[in-house]
């Protein structure tokens, strides 16, 4: 984050942090009685602001409060797999049922039916300035601005569950795969 904090999120529901070579558990709470659940994803955005997604639901850290605050759209059985900032600001959060949209001020669910998938769960993002990729159960998908367009491979399959994606220096974007190896898409598509 801004103050050089390194945020931790474990299978557990543990989150910590590291700061000046030492692991320290987070004094955070829940804002509700409950586990948190796995965490599964973790994005400090533009803004400085800490976002934690779990199998249970979305959650900002709230420092100063030393409590996580739940987002109020997405519920405590919504399963967050991925989180990315677009440049223009936008939030967006990869789920077991699509992906959702937060714009600074509301929440937007896209259930991807317009891709034509078979499967729906978001498991990685990533953003460049013309569109969104997210890595699904079964393939890939880019947002254009205007629509859900899956990507299909001549020869190669991309029917693998898309399980992390990074941009490399280049512009390229590696998709690591359940069971398939990486993926690189190039820059240009």
């Amino acid at each position: 984050d801004r103050d050089s904090t390194l945020w931790i999120g474990t299978e557990s529901g543990h989150l910590g942090i590291l700061r000046d070579s030492l692991i320290e558990l987070a004094p955070l709470q829940l804002d509700q009685p409950g586990s948190k659940g796995s965490i599964d994803a973790l994005l400090t955005d533009s803004k400085g602001r800490v976002w934690i997604g779990t199998s249970r639901g979305l959650y900002l850290a709230q420092k100063t409060a030393a409590k996580l605050v739940q987002a109020s759209y997405l519920g405590e059985n919504t399963e967050i797999h991925a989180l990315t900032e677009d440049p223009t600001g936008q939030i967006w959060v990869g789920t077991n049922s699509g992906v959702v949209r937060y714009d600074g001020d509301s929440y937007s669910h896209h259930d991807l039916s317009a891709a034509d998938v078979p499967d729906r769960s978001v498991y990685c993002l990533v953003a460049d300035e013309r569109q969104v990729w997210l890595g699904t159960g079964n393939g890939l998908i880019r947002y254009d601005g205007k629509e859900w367009l899956p990507l299909k491979s001549g020869d190669r399959s991309l029917a693998y569950r898309m399980a992390s994606a990074i941009f490399d220096s280049e512009g390229n974007i590696w998709f690591g795969t359940d069971g398939g190896g990486a993926r690189k898409i190039t820059e240009g598509i």
